[in-house]
């Protein structure tokens, strides 16, 4: 199975919860960062797609 691939606001995102001082620019071309930041980019990307906003605005809580 392919992984799927992190798009730029989840990186932007993942990037802002890590405690670095690097720039973006060089944390994501850094080989080890890179591979942190992209893996809590694709955890993000999970997150996001179970929360349902129209769900939770109608107060629908049937799963």
């Amino acid at each position: 199975m392919a992984r799927i691939e992190p798009d730029a606001a989840a990186l932007e995102i993942a990037y802002s919860l890590l405690a670095t001082k690097l720039p973006y620019a060089d944390a994501i071309k850094h080989p080890v960062w890179s591979k942190v930041i992209r893996m809590r980019a694709r955890k993000h990307m999970q997150q996001r797609a179970m929360f349902d906003l129209k769900k939770l605005q109608a107060n629908d809580n049937d799963d």
